[in-house]
């Protein structure tokens, strides 16, 4: 429940492969042009802000709670020696959001998850700008991408047929799946 992931490049390798394997892009392709056609972010966006949102869940709850007793004596005896509480101050600092991680009895937002999340996909949106500057690829891509989103012309079906095969027997499931619904199904 405390614990958390301070590496998180074998998830996101696994992430990025499963974006090439959909948009059937070669491994050559760089990540910021997958995010960029996908409209996706990293996993760690995610992550820190389900993390906040827990903690937000744990500020608010009933103080006769055993998990709120353990964070109340945690944070009394200096925060800096669990790793879970560092790095949800560190995500509330590079947001830009300090004072609310500051100020934890005051706060009264139930929203807070939603508005790390949105500065940490906007930060992720500057730095994925900031890669597309620093590479001759990346300035070519500039030129056709400007806003990053997700690109309608992914909805169209794939031409390629799906097979199943059972023992010694292929099976033709007929025509795959729009590459939109093979996304979203996974969880967009």
């Amino acid at each position: 429940m405390w614990r958390f992931e301070k590496n998180l490049n074998p998830l996101e390798s696994i992430h990025l492969a499963f974006l090439r394997k959909i948009t059937k892009a070669r491994k050559s392709t760089p990540a910021y042009m997958l995010y960029g056609e996908l409209g996706r972010h990293p996993l760690r966006v995610t992550i820190d802000s389900r993390m906040v949102a827990y903690w937000n869940k744990l500020i608010h709850q009933n103080a006769n709670k055993y998990t709120s007793f353990i964070y109340q004596t945690m944070l009394q005896n200096n925060p800096q020696n669990c790793a879970w509480i560092a790095k949800i101050q560190s995500i509330f600092d590079i947001t830009g959001n300090s004072f609310i991680f500051n100020n934890q009895t005051n706060v009264q937002c139930k929203s807070i998850s939603k508005l790390i999340k949105r500065s940490l996909i906007d930060q992720f949106i500057q730095e994925w700008q900031d890669s597309m500057s620093k590479s001759n690829k990346g300035r070519n891509y500039q030129v056709y991408k400007h806003i990053f989103q997700f690109e309608e012309y992914l909805t169209t079906s794939q031409p390629d047929s799906c097979w199943v095969e059972l023992g010694n027997d292929s099976i033709n499931l007929g025509e795959t799946e729009s590459l939109k619904e093979a996304y979203l199904a996974c969880g967009k």
